[in-house]
């Protein structure tokens, strides 16, 4: 009898132990095989080229001052719609004792010699008329008279513009005041009253006022890595994510791709542009 319960037992043990077994091989199989399985679709494959860069005005004027002086007033602020011919800096010409000097020396210079060519005109035109002077001769000495005149005027002209900041007549205003070149919006002011500011000219680059745009017209620019160039093409359709606007899509056409990759960071890079699509409801 005691044998038969403990075989009874071994038996009992043996099917527990062989349930349990089953049973955890059983529910560790599809862990063991990690296969998801997916429902089957037809579609296109779409090879993309990732380009990084930002969305700017086509055109920008960075401005310059044609005369040296320390800015007087700036009447627009960055940000401000301004169109052509607006004022965006008034500047008060600041000169120095050598520049007053030589331009009232070049006043009284040019003075004397524009005197001197007018009596030599008259003269002369006195002695044409009795005769004794070629026709000529009057001619010459009348051209030498206006050009005397002129460079009176511009000696005048300048000193004027030393003193008071502007120059009057002959029809047409010439100021101090630093006008808009285009219709755009105020990307940046550059200067604030009391600064100095220095002249663009053929020496020397001048002091840069303000940038100037229209954000009307803009286009993307940027880079693609020499691995993606290959996949490009003129007029392919783009679709740029914008960091601050990451639910808003925004498309254009690709217009330009640069002939020569240039490096940067030991990776070569092309420049791109894209012209941008039409948008309506999305703010640049």
């Amino acid at each position: 009898m005691k044998k038969l319960v403990k075989v009874l037992l071994l038996l009992i043990f043996i099917s527990v132990v062989a349930v349990g077994g089953y049973s955890w091989v059983k529910n560790r199989r599809p862990a063991d095989q990690g296969f998801v399985f997916v429902d089957v679709a037809k579609g296109d494959i779409t090879e993309k080229a990732v380009a990084i860069g930002q969305i700017e005005p086509r055109q920008k004027f960075h401005i310059k001052s044609k005369i040296s002086g320390i800015v007087k007033k700036c009447p627009a602020e960055v940000g401000d719609a301004v169109d052509t011919g607006d004022p965006l800096v008034e500047i008060s010409p600041d000169p120095t004792p050598d520049e007053l000097l030589e331009a009232e020396h070049l006043v009284k210079t040019a003075q004397i010699s524009y005197d001197r060519a007018k009596k030599d005109w008259e003269h002369s035109s006195e002695l044409a008329k009795e005769g004794i002077e070629s026709i000529n001769s009057m001619d010459v000495q009348k051209e030498a008279f206006e050009r005397a005149g002129i460079d009176l005027a511009r000696a005048k002209d300048r000193m004027q513009l030393i003193q008071d900041g502007r120059v009057s007549g002959r029809g047409k205003d010439m100021e101090t005041i630093v006008r808009a070149p285009a219709k755009g919006i105020l990307l940046q002011r550059l200067v604030n009253p009391g600064d100095p500011v220095v002249p663009l000219t053929s020496y020397q680059a001048g002091t840069e006022l303000a940038i100037l745009a229209d954000m009307s017209d803009l286009i993307f620019k940027g880079t693609v890595d020499e691995i993606d160039v290959g996949k490009l093409k003129i007029d392919m359709p783009v679709h740029i994510k914008i960091g601050a606007l990451p639910e808003e899509a925004v498309t254009g056409r690709l217009s330009k791709v640069a002939p020569q990759a240039t490096e940067k960071d030991n990776a070569k890079l092309f420049e791109v542009e894209i012209e941008l699509a039409q948008f309506k409801d999305v703010v640049l």
